[in-house]
């Protein structure tokens, strides 16, 4: 069984292995020169680059509330 020590580490390169995965399978939280945004967190929910910095410096992170589209065909 591992060391507690050796728990974060392992988790910390896992979860950089599966960010390398998704981007070279295209996937994208935020949009950019490459396209659009291709992933929801929550519906509705629009989350940018800057919060999520601001998420990392600091303790709290607003996420703005977006209403969906409704089309309406006739």
């Amino acid at each position: 069984m591992p060391q507690k020590d050796e728990m974060p580490a392992k988790e910390a390169n896992a979860r950089i292995k599966i960010n390398g995965l998704l981007e070279a399978a295209g996937w994208r939280f935020f949009g950019s020169d490459q396209g659009k945004a291709n992933i929801a967190l929550e519906p509705n929910v629009k989350l940018t680059q800057a919060q999520v910095d601001v998420g990392r410096s600091a303790t709290t992170c607003s996420i703005q509330r977006t209403e969906p589209s409704v089309s309406q065909s006739m």
